[in-house]
Parts: C-alpha cells; sequence; structure tokens
C-alpha cells in the first residue's frame, strides 16, 4: 500500500543565544516505518521557525496497522548527529486524523535528556494520506526538485558553475519524469506491471545518480551533452493525462529505454564517484569518450524509435566488455572449470505486480551502494524466496548486470564444485573476469583440484580484483536455496567462504543469498552480523494477502482456458472461494502452486476443487494440502501398489540425481505394463514430472513431509520407516551385475587412447543412465546404510570379486575415475565387521587404483595388460582377478641381494679387475666388495676396515692381494689383504684425482690436481713408496686415461689434451701429439680397446671421439646421445658422468646423471640403445669389462649387462620386425626371440613414465615405478642390490588387436549382457 507523509513544522526549538542576535540551529526530520530499518530524512533546515513547504514522501507500506516513527535531529559538526526526540503512532490512525487538516496534525515528541535546545513541549506538525498515482509521482518529483533548487554545491569559475548546474538540472528533470512514470505504471498496474521494475530501477539509479553528482566538482562538457540527451529522450511524457496511453502503446520501446537509462548512470556514477583530483587531471580516457559517444548515439536512435512506435534499433550499449567472451570460454583453461550444470528454464518468476515491495527493497539495496555487499533473503520453506531470487536474477540479466546466479538442489547440487561454478558464471558474463580466470588458471593448473579456500582465493577474489578496475557497478550475483547446498556436513567450507571472503570482494558486487534458516547458516550469518544485511520473508502477516490472491486469480484463469467449453464461467470459482484459498495457503506461495497442479490433474477441475473444499478436515497449510493430493493418487488397500508406489517415490526423493521415468523403470525392474509413469503422471501436482525427462520434486516441503515422522507418520505413503539407502544400493548392484561386463569400451586395439576414438555421445550409447547413476552412486547409498543384513553382504561380494575392474572401465569412461578411491576405503569400513575378506579386498583395491591409475587412465586395456600382472602376489586383487586374465605378462620376484643392504649407500665405483674373473664395488660408507663375475657371489668384503676418508675407487692387483684405493680426499693408499691394513702410497700431501693400473699390472699411474703424474712401479712383488713424478701441465690436472700400449691421456683445465708415453719408463716424455678444442674444457677421458680412439667428454656439450691416427674428431652432442625433450625442459640438469669401450667394435658407452645409458658405435656413427636403464635418477658409473662382452651401471644397484644381446636388439630395431611368440630361453627377461622394444623413461607428464614401445612407437605395456628399479631388462644378466628383482615372462603376452585374448572368464555371460543392453 502507498501513502504520502508530509512533515509541515516544528515547534519547541530553542535555538542559541548570541550578543546581539539568536542562531538558528540546523535541524532536519527522520521518518521510519515498523522494524523494516528503512528510513526518509527531510532536508535540513535553519529557519528560527522551523518548517517545510515540500517535504512530501511517498511510502510503500505493507499494512496501515503498522506505526511511523518520527524523530527530530540537529546536525552536528565533527560528531555525530544528535535527537531531540521521537514520537510514534499507528498509520490508520494518522489517516483518519489528517482528514480536513490543511495545517497538518500536531505530535509531541519524548524528549532525550539532553533538553537544553528544547522548550517545555516539543511538537511536530504532520500529515498522512493515501496516495494515487498522481500524488506519488508528484511527491517524488518534489524532493529530487527540492534538493535542485537547495544545492549550494561551491564549484571554482562561473563556466564550471554552469555545467555542473545545467548537469544536475538535467539529472533532476529526468528523475521527476521517470518518478512520473514510476507513479503511472503503480496505477495501472494490471495494464504495466511487465514495466514497473525496469522504471524503478532507471528511476532509483538517477535518483543515487543525483546524490553522487551534487556532491562532486563536474565540469566535463561531453557528460552534459549526454545527461540532456537522456533527458530529451523522455520529452514525450509531458502530458500526465496522456501518459498511461502513451506508455502502454510504446510498451517495448520504452522498457529499452528505462534499461538503457539506468545503465548510463551507472557509468556516469562511476565516473563521478572517482575523487577531483584524480578527474581533472584524467579527464576522459578514450575508452570513456568512446562510451559516451555510444550511450549518446543509442539514445538518440530510441528517440527515433519511440517517434516511430516500433524498436528498430536493438542494440544495448553497456559499460562492461563481452566481446571476446564466447571466445575466451572456449580455452582449455576456462572448460578446466567444469562448473555444475544450471538450468535456467526451470526457475519461475514471480507474477508480474506482485511482490512489488520487497522487490523495490531488494532492488533499493542493489543500485544503492553500501558498505555492506551481502544481502541474506531467509524465510520458511514455501514462502517465495526462489521465485523472488530468479525475479531479480532476470531482472538484472536483462538489464545486463546479473554477474551470476546459482540456484542448489538438495539431490544434484555438490559443495566441492561451488567456486568452479561461480567462477565460470562470472567468466561468461565479461571479458575481464575471464581473461583474470583464466590467467589464475593457467599460472597454476591444478587450482581446479585444490581446497575451496585456495580456489576462491585464485579464482574469484583475485580476478575480481583485478576486472574491478575496468568495471562499474553493481554487479548482482544470486545464490539461491543454500540450504540445499549437500547437508550441513558437506557445506560447511561455503558458509565459511561466504560469509568471510564475500565481504572482502570489491564493493560493486552485490550479493544476495537465499535459504531457509538452517542451524549452520543461521549461526554463520549472526556472527558475520557486521559484514551482511538480513531481510526476513514474513508470510502469513495478513489473513489475506493481496499478491496471494492475485496469484490464485491468475492460476485460476489458465485453468479456466485450459478447459474453454467445460462450464467454467469467467468468474470461475468466484471471489469467495479464491479469498478462502488465499486464507488456506497462509502466505505460502508454493501451497497456490501445488493446489492450482491438483486441479489440473482430472478431468474435471470443478470436482478436484469441490473434493479439495468439502473435505472433513482442515486445508490451512502445506501438510493437507499434501494429504489430499496423496489420498487420490494410489490404491492405498493393495500392499503391492503401495510398495510400488514407495519404491518410485524413495528413487525421486532419495536419489543422488535426477533420473528420467524410463531409467526409474531399469532401475527398479519394472516392466512397461508397470511402469513408473501411472505413478508419475498423478503426482504432477508435486513433481516436475513430464515424460521423458528427469523427474525432480517440486519443493523441498514435500521431502520434509514424506520423511517427518510427526508430519507424514502412519499414512501409508510415508518414507519415515522406509530404508531408503539399503533399497537403492540393492537397485544400483542389480543394475552392475546385468549390465558390467569385460571390455566396456569396446576398445579395438590397446594402442588406442579411448578419449582419441570415443566421444561423449558414444560414451552415452555404451553406458546407459542407470549404469551412470548406479556405477557413480552405489559408495554413497552403501556407506548411509544403518542396519546391514545378509542380502546386502551377499551383493556386495558378488559384485567385488566379479566384476570390479569392470566397474573401474565405467568410471574411467565417465572421467570419475576419482571417485574409486574413496568408494574403496568407505566400502572397506562398511563391510569389515561383517567380511573382514572381503574388507581387505577393498582395501587392496584403493591401494592397486592409487598406485597403478595413470597407467590405465586414458588405456583402459592397460587396467589389465600392464596394472593387474604388476599388483602384488599377496594382493587380493591378484589372487582373485589374475586366474581370469592368463594371456598376460607373467611376474616373476626374486629376493634381495644378499649382504647388500641400504645402509651401504651409494656406489661410488664399480669395476673389473685386470683378468676380469672378479667385480669391485665401493660405496659411501667405506665397504669394498670384490664379487665372483662367474655367479656374483662375495669373495671378498671389507666393511670393518674402511678408510677413515672413505674409499672412492678401488682397483685390484695383478695378483688380487693388493687392491690399490683412491679415498674420498684424494689419497693413493694400497689395502694389502696378508697384513689386513692400508698402507699410503705417498709421503707427501697430495689429492689425487684418477688411478689407474698398466695392462700388465706393473705399475700405477695417478693423475693429480697440482699437475704432475705419479707412477708407481712394482718390482718383486713390492711397492715402491717413493714415485716417480712428472710435471704434465702448468695449470690444474682434470682427468687421465690409461691406454693398453702405455700412453696416457691428460686433459687439463684449460682446453685441451696431452699424450704422456710411460713405455720409457723411468723416463716417460710427453709427446707431440694433442688434442684441443676451443670450446670446452675436456674432464673425462677414455681409450678404446684397440688404442684407435680417445673419447673426451666435453663439458656439457657432448662427447669428441678423436682416431690416434689421423687425429679425426667425431662430436657427438647430448641430443646426438639421449632425446633431450625426455627432460621436461631440464637440459642443464643432464649431464654426462661417465664413459667407457666395449672390446667387441668400437662401440661407447655413456653414462648420465638422471640414470641413463647410452651405446654408440662409432664406426656405423649411430647410436644402438638409448636409455637403457633411466631408473634411479642419479649420476651412474658404466665400465666395461676388459673382454668387452659386459659392463656394468652403478649407482643405487649394479646392473650386469651383456653387450651381444644389446647389439641384437639394435638388429631387431632395423630390421622392423613384429612380435614373435616364441621364447628365448637365454635371455633372463625371456623376452620372445623378435622382440622390437624400446624403454624411454621420461616422457613429458608422470603417466607417460615407463611405456615399453615397439618400432611404431605405440605402447605395448608399462611397467609401474615400483618395478622398474630392479626389472631384468632385455640384455640385463645380473642385478645386485637391496631392492626385490623382477623378471617377465612375455611367452602368452597379448597386445593389439588381440589384446582381448588376455581374458579367460565368463565371456558368455559378458556378450548376453552386453546383447541385453543393445536390445534395450
Amino acid at each position: 500500500m502507498h501513502i504520502l507523509v508530509t512533515v509541515h513544522r516544528v515547534e519547541g526549538v530553542k535555538h542559541k543565544s548570541g550578543l546581539s542576535r539568536r542562531k538558528p540551529l540546523k535541524i532536519y526530520v527522520k521518518i521510519a516505518c515498523g522494524d523494516s530499518g528503512n528510513s526518509w530524512k527531510s532536508k535540513e533546515t535553519s529557519s528560527l521557525s522551523p518548517q517545510w513547504k515540500e517535504s512530501t514522501f511517498p511510502l510503500n507500506v505493507e499494512d496501515i496497522s503498522q506505526s511511523l516513527r518520527f524523530s527530530l535531529w540537529r546536525c552536528v559538526s565533527f560528531f555525530p548527529d544528535s535527537s531531540f526526540g521521537m514520537v510514534s503512532a499507528k498509520i490508520e490512525d494518522l489517516i483518519s486524523q489528517s482528514i480536513d487538516m490543511v495545517e497538518g496534525i500536531p505530535l509531541v515528541l519524548k524528549t532525550s535528556k539532553n533538553t537544553k535546545h528544547v522548550t517545555t513541549t516539543l511538537k511536530i506538525w504532520i500529515s498522512v494520506k493515501k496516495s494515487d498515482a498522481k500524488d506519488n509521482a508528484e511527491a517524488a518529483l518534489g524532493l529530487v526538485q527540492v534538493a535542485v533548487d537547495d544545492s549550494d554545491v561551491k564549484r571554482p569559475g562561473l563556466e564550471t558553475a554552469d555545467h555542473a548546474s545545467a548537469v544536475l538540472n538535467n539529472i533532476a528533470s529526468l528523475s521527476k519524469t521517470l518518478g512520473m512514470v514510476v507513479g503511472v505504471i503503480v496505477n495501472k498496474m494490471g495494464d504495466l506491471a511487465e514495466l514497473h521494475p525496469y522504471a524503478n530501477i532507471a528511476w532509483k539509479a538517477c535518483s543515487s545518480l543525483y546524490e553522487v553528482v551534487k556532491k562532486q566538482y563536474l565540469n566535463d562538457e561531453s557528460l552534459l551533452s549526454l545527461v540532456k540527451t537522456m533527458d530529451d529522450t523522455f520529452s514525450f511524457a509531458g502530458d500526465l493525462a496522456e501518459l498511461p496511453d502513451k506508455i502502454k502503446r510504446l510498451e517495448s520501446v520504452i522498457t529499452r529505454v528505462l534499461q538503457q537509462i539506468a545503465e548510463c548512470a551507472f557509468f556516469i556514477r562511476a565516473y563521478v564517484s572517482r575523487p577531483f583530483a584524480g578527474r581533472i587531471l584524467e579527464q576522459l580516457s578514450k575508452d570513456q569518450t568512446r562510451k559516451i559517444q555510444e550511450f549518446t548515439e543509442a539514445f538518440e536512435n530510441l528517440r527515433e524509435d519511440l517517434s516511430s512506435g516500433t524498436l528498430q534499433h536493438s542494440t544495448f550499449v553497456t559499460c562492461r566488455i563481452s566481446d571476446n567472451v564466447s571466445r575466451l570460454l572456449e580455452s582449455e583453461y576456462i572448460k578446466s572449470l567444469k562448473p555444475s550444470p544450471m538450468n535456467l528454464a526451470t526457475r519461475k518468476t514471480c507474477l508480474a505486480g506482485t511482490r512489488t515491495r520487497i522487490l523495490d527493497e531488494i532492488t533499493q539495496w542493489i543500485i544503492q551502494p553500501g558498505k555492506k555487499n551481502i544481502l541474506w533473503l531467509y524465510g520458511a520453506a514455501g514462502s517465495g524466496k526462489s521465485t523472488i531470487a530468479s525475479t531479480i536474477a532476470q531482472y538484472f540479466y536483462r538489464q545486463r548486470r546479473r554477474g551470476a546466479y546459482l540456484f542448489f538442489e538438495r539431490s544434484t547440487s555438490d559443495p566441492t564444485a561451488f567456486v568452479r561454478t561461480l567462477a565460470h558464471k562470472l567468466a561468461e558474463f565479461d571479458s575481464n573476469i575471464c581473461t583474470a580466470i583464466s590467467a589464475s588458471i593457467k599460472a597454476e593448473p591444478s587450482i581446479v583440484e585444490e581446497s575451496l579456500g585456495d580456489q576462491f582465493e585464485k579464482l574469484i577474489t583475485q580476478p575480481l580484483q583485478i576486472a574491478s578496475k575496468r568495471l562499474t557497478g553493481p554487479i548482482v550475483v544470486v545464490l539461491d536455496a543454500l540450504d540445499e547446498c549437500g547437508e550441513e556436513s558437506s557445506r560447511t567450507g561455503v558458509l565459511k567462504l561466504l560469509a568471510g571472503e564475500l565481504p572482502k570482494l570489491p564493493p560493486i558486487f552485490r550479493f544476495l543469498i537465499t535459504s531457509r534458516r538452517e542451524r549452520d547458516i543461521d549461526a554463520l550469518i549472526i556472527s558475520q552480523y557486521r559484514s551482511i544485511d538480513q531481510l526476513e520473508l514474513i508470510v502469513g502477516a495478513d489473513r489475506v494477502d493481496p499478491d496471494i490472491e492475485a496469484y490464485i486469480w491468475s492460476e485460476m484463469n489458465e485453468i479456466r482456458e485450459l478447459n474453454v467449453g467445460c462450464g467454467l464461467g469467467g468468474a470461475w470459482p468466484g471471489q469467495d472461494i479464491v479469498r478462502k484459498l488465499a486464507e488456506a495457503s497462509e502466505g505460502l506461495f508454493i501451497w497456490v502452486s501445488t493446489m492450482s497442479k491438483f486441479l489440473r490433474e482430472e478431468f474435471s477441475p470443478m470436482i478436484q476443487l469441490d473434493l479439495l473444499l468439502n473435505s472433513n478436515r482442515s486445508i490451512q497449510g502445506l501438510d493437507p494440502l499434501y494429504t489430499a493430493a496423496l489420498e487420490t493418487s494410489c490404491r492405498w488397500q493393495q500392499e503391492q501398489s503401495v510398495k510400488h508406489f514407495r519404491s518410485v517415490l524413495a528413487v525421486i526423493i532419495f536419489g543422488h540425481e535426477p533420473l528420467r521415468d524410463h531409467t526409474i523403470d531399469r532401475l527398479l525392474g519394472l516392466s512397461e505394463q508397470n511402469s513408473c509413469r501411472f505413478i508419475l503422471a498423478r503426482l504432477r501436482c508435486l513433481l516436475d514430472y513430464s515424460p521423458g525427462n528427469p523427474v525432480r520434486l517440486l519443493h523441498a516441503s514435500f521431502r520434509d513431509y514424506l520423511t517427518d515422522e510427526n508430519r507424514g507418520g502412519g499414512k501409508p505413503w510415508s518414507l519415515s520407516s522406509f530404508n531408503p539407502e539399503h533399497f537403492l544400493a540393492s537397485c544400483c548392484f542389480r543394475i552392475m551385475s546385468h549390465q558390467l561386463h569385460f571390455n566396456m569400451c569396446k576398445t579395438p586395439s590397446s594402442y588406442h587412447d579411448f578419449n582419441k576414438y570415443l566421444d561423449q555421445q558414444k560414451v552415452n550409447d555404451i553406458v546407459s543412465f542407470e549404469l551412470y547413476y548406479a556405477s557413480t552412486y552405489w559408495p554413497e547409498h552403501l556407506s548411509a546404510i544403518r542396519v546391514v543384513n545378509d542380502n546386502i553382504v551377499s551383493m556386495l561380494g558378488q559384485f567385488s570379486r566379479k566384476q570390479l575392474l569392470f566397474w573401474l572401465e565405467v568410471l574411467i569412461m565417465l572421467d570419475k575415475l576419482y571417485l574409486a578411491p574413496a568408494a574403496c576405503l568407505a566400502t572397506a569400513t562398511f563391510i569389515k565387521d561383517h567380511d573382514p575378506d572381503l574388507s581387505t579386498l577393498w582395501i587392496d583395491a584403493g591401494e592397486f587404483i592409487d598406485k597403478f591409475h595413470p597407467i590405465f587412465d586414458h588405456f583402459i586395456p592397460h587396467l589389465y595388460l600392464s596394472a593387474l600382472p604388476f599388483a602384488p602376489v599377496q594382493s587380493q586383487i591378484t589372487k582373485i582377478y589374475s586366474p581370469l586374465f592368463p594371456n598376460t605378462i607373467q611376474v616373476n620376484t626374486e629376493e634381495p641381494t644378499p649382504n647388500y643392504t641400504d645402509e651401504t649407500g651409494s656406489i661410488s665405483y664399480v669395476g673389473f679387475s685386470l683378468d676380469g674373473n672378479m667385480l669391485i664395488s665401493c660405496f659411501e660408507n667405506g665397504t669394498i666388495q670384490i664379487r665372483s663375475t662367474d655367479d656374483y657371489v662375495i669373495l671378498h668384503e671389507y666393511d670393518n676396515l674402511s678408510h677413515p676418508d672413505g674409499i672412492r675407487v678401488a682397483k685390484p692387483g695383478r695378483d688380487n692381494n693388493v687392491v690399490y684405493c683412491l679415498t674420498g680426499q684424494g689419497a693413493l693408499v694400497a689395502w694389502e689383504s696378508s697384513s689386513a691394513r692400508f698402507t699410503s702410497l705417498h709421503s707427501d700431501r697430495i689429492i689425487a684425482i684418477e688411478i689407474f693400473l698398466t695392462s700388465s699390472g706393473e705399475c700405477v699411474v695417478a693423475g693429480c690436481k697440482d699437475g704432475f703424474i705419479r707412477i708407481w712401479s712394482r718390482e718383486d712383488s713390492k711397492l715402491e713408496t717413493c714415485p716417480l713424478k712428472i710435471r704434465v701441465t702448468d695449470t690444474e690436472l682434470r682427468s687421465i686415461a690409461i691406454a693398453s700400449n702405455g700412453l696416457v691421456a691428460i686433459s687439463e683445465l684449460a682446453s685441451g689434451v696431452k699424450i704422456l708415453d710411460i713405455n720409457l719408463y723411468p723416463s716417460p716424455q710427453l709427446v707431440t701429439k694433442s688434442f684441443r678444442s676451443e670450446e670446452a674444457s675436456f674432464h673425462i677421458l677414455a681409450f678404446s680397446p684397440d688404442d684407435k680412439f680417445l673419447a673426451v667428454v666435453n663439458g656439457f656439450m657432448g662427447v669428441s671421439i678423436w682416431s690416434m691416427e689421423s687425429e679425426k674428431e667425431i662430436l657427438l652432442s647430448l641430443e646426438d646421445l639421449i632425446d633431450l625433450e625426455l627432460y621436461l625442459g631440464r637440459p642443464w640438469g643432464l649431464y654426462i658422468t661417465s664413459i667407457d669401450w666395449l672390446k667387441s667394435g668400437h662401440t661407447l658407452v655413456v653414462g648420465f646423471s638422471h640414470g641413463e645409458v647410452s651405446l654408440f658405435d662409432v664406426d656405423a656413427e649411430n647410436d644402438i640403445v638409448n636409455a637403457l636403464c633411466g631408473v634411479d635418477e642419479k649420476p651412474i658409473q658404466v665400465t666395461a669389462s676388459p673382454d668387452g662382452t659386459t659392463f656394468v651401471t652403478g649407482s643405487d644397484q649394479i646392473w650386469i649387462w651383456d653387450s651381444a644381446v644389446l647389439r641384437q636388439t639394435n638388429d631387431v630395431w632395423a630390421d622392423d620386425l613384429q612380435m614373435g611368440t616364441a621364447t628365448n630361453e637365454t635371455h633372463s627377461m625371456q623376452f620372445p626371440s623378435q622382440w622390437p622394444m624400446k624403454s624411454d623413461w621420461k616422457l613429458r607428464s608422470y603417466q607417460e613414465y615407463g611405456r615399453i614401445r615397439d618400432p611404431q612407437f605405440e605402447t605395448l605395456f608399462v611397467i609401474p615405478q615400483v618395478q622398474r628399479a630392479g626389472l631384468y631388462w632385455l640384455g640385463v644378466k645380473h642385478i645386485i642390490g637391496p631392492r626385490l628383482t623382477t623378471r617377465l615372462d612375455l611367452s602368452k603376452f597379448v597386445h593389439g588387436e588381440r589384446w582381448i585374448e588376455c581374458y579367460r572368464g565368463d565371456r558368455d555371460s559378458d556378450l548376453e549382457g552386453t546383447r541385453r543392453i543393445e536390445e534395450d
């Protein structure tokens, strides 16, 4: 209801006294209505006799039984204003007393304690009357005009003052016109209701703009021109008498004009709100100037449309940027948000002309900037919160001001997707926001999987802070039905974000949140009351709500139109019945909606209405209405019908997603003759149902009614005693038992990534919706069961032992494998006390998925070909499922090497004795082990006699009784087994770099850092203690190597290699031959066994191979030796650690810092095998045996390789042969005889590690990380180390198009299940 309140004058104010005269106080009046918190303020006056000529306020009140509160205030400089006193009175009393009282009625104010400015009695004269359209418009315009007349803003310069005054006058004129339009629309609400919200928004925007502009120094001519153009656009509204007809005739054009005016007002307000000094310096930017021109052109076009009477110019000018949104949304960054779907088509809005008070109040809050940017609208179930929220969302969508609209539904909303969905909606709204969010995801791609708090910071807070600098407000975000966002336990994180983080966002973002008053929501909102405005939606305050009546009449008119010719007269059902129905609704709009659908259910609405009105029970509230609707929907005397009915309702109410009717039939196992459609068709007043579409509850209160024992208990349809979770879990297991089978994805080849040939449509064809539901939600239904019986245990056992892996196939296709670990844990916990073995199976399944999911996440066949074979032998997964898949890799595990533990540390040196019969290894802790090369059994171990500095290199002498060692500090010592002690080989302090024995074992040669070569000669089995010293360089010596012919190669700090001939001992000499390079320093040297080549590691450049005869150089870069793309952009972390030569041919072995080994054939100038054993991620040492048939590599463990087998591997690659079936028993890995394989360890992501590929680079199988370190690769003779070792038998392994032959389960049953699905 609309009223006009006029303030006339005040008596009883005592003014200040001066020496010569009294000084008047500056005072004003405030008016407030009820407890709404809204107030109106009169203009200020400093007259000795305070009175107001034009202080008439148009007020919108709910009921004239409310009270108005008047208070008198005085302005105080530098301190808050103080109140003289206050008085209140009922509106209906004030209206009756104001009749014929031209000067108003006096009210005596109750004064405050401070009475020094008040005489004996303080009175205020006011008058109140009900308003009509003309009064409303004139009052509103009067307030604006008074503000214009009284504005005394002083501005520098006459020209500036003229501009500012002109801007204010034009805004005031436009506001006056808009107020007149609003008044006319309110008076003609029935005909012009659709126009009201846009006129109201435009009027409020211009009114708030006036308040901002009058406080600023505004002198921009372009803005003056724009405001004048806006004002001129409404020049047609001059004659109030003709205005209603004009508005009705030009409704579509005027709607666009109003929307454009509001948007332009927001733009101007954002501009003038900046500090004056900043605007003077900047004036208008190019973007702002362009935008003003666009607005001006838009208003000129709209003036033409008003003249022609048709909307010919459809362009809407907005402040924000949306040109590139569509393109940006296609980026992988925005797609990765994976938002929850929001179907806005199902959301209903308020009937035009209803709920205007609450809508106006929310609109005012949104448009008027305030300190709080969150408004919480709360109320009872069915009070219309969601309808109001969707109406506000629609208003500001059409105004291009809706940033996001999210609504929650109890059965479908996922709290964990809240931030991602909100971010996606905001990205859709504006290019600036979209760009900022994309940048956040690009910088941190994993943010979409992080905690909600981190997601909010990176996807909401930071992008909005950045984008807000280029946006104008208000931008509206609507979050509807927060109480349906999951359960209390699952939405805690969302609530904390809303209450704690939303207030920190830029104030241009205005958040409207609706919900019931739930305990957790209440507690959090109240705790943040300083940051959140609250608004209660009160229902039932009036005996008959006019809005409810209007809604009922609207529904009845639709029913009458649907039943034309059925005897429903134009006045049906009559005012008395409509009023009775309105009373019964108790102010709940959901009651009216449900009642309307109930009347439409049968052929005769009149019979249904009589049934409702003439029953023996009350129809007040929702419960009686639900009861009436359910009583006629089923044969409640038949037990089978009741069971059937409750099953259907259980799926709809307790299901985690809305399901279609045919999906419900399949989930429940219903035939066509017994379909749920017969029940759903009779429940359309309670359910949102149409054949073939998802079935939803119309309102959450129906769920409460069915599940609350105090409301629906005792009724045949009540679900309060029903065990829905047990029932739905059983349905899920039944569906999966019928539809899950091997090779669900129908993968034609094990080489294929199913994403490349299986699009979403094909996935939907393979996975029925009931199977999708069962596979996704059975763990949740199972975990919610409170009382476990034998039936559910049996069904779970059958599923676990026969179809668990097939279930994983479905999750992979649905991109929901992430659900599996939690499902396994929950299932293991659920079944623990009832079947411990089954619980163990699910624990093992969780570990299996966690360990192996990178292998089969995209290559589903490798769930069986690669993951299952490598599962632990003792795992329940292996014991149950491996027998079903015999034609895969057979994995044989061996125990770690005896006397070799992790305590020995990494290997510092590994090599052979001079005769090749012993293998020597040195460890970080100083331990030395000498093993036989026949069986690799330890011959000698020196673990308790370690040198205090540690042993870095150990080389046995000619008779193997003396071991020459290089310590960690660079000292040279000899270990003599006869005396069991170390003997130093020198008396002076030296730092040796490397130590070698000549091929005969007669001399020990050491290269030392001081530039000397030291040589010890052995005579009569005794080692000389005074070595021969030869200076070979004046700089620091870097490395040495010794050839079998007695030549010693020496690299120095300067770039170059010198050659020393020690055959002339005891007078060795440098020879003239030397090798130099200007590009790198040489630091590792090795002669080929026939002394024809010298290999030199030249820093980070690679390897140079020099011919000792022709001095020709072969330069091998790192890229020649290994694929640098395998190192994730870390080429500088890769370097060569060791080199050596195989005796058979000119084959160079190169070890790398990341654990790889490459073989290079100098004669053929090509690599043989790349990355033999990239497993340890540590610097690796390589040493060839004296006879060249084997070589060893060492880091954390020792690998002995058969060089002949590796050369054969190269031949296989060259011939490009296909895989054979025979087994070569000579190879410990037991590969088929013609096996083209290549192992590459560090492709571009973790998921690619360990893939074994064929010559066409197709993935044959994948070796899990845990098995790689101890795996017998092709060419490995033996492994010595602290880990389990693994040998693979591939004799039965099938792959490619034959991969499905790996399965030997119940294939007939699987095929029958497939045929049954296809027939369905």
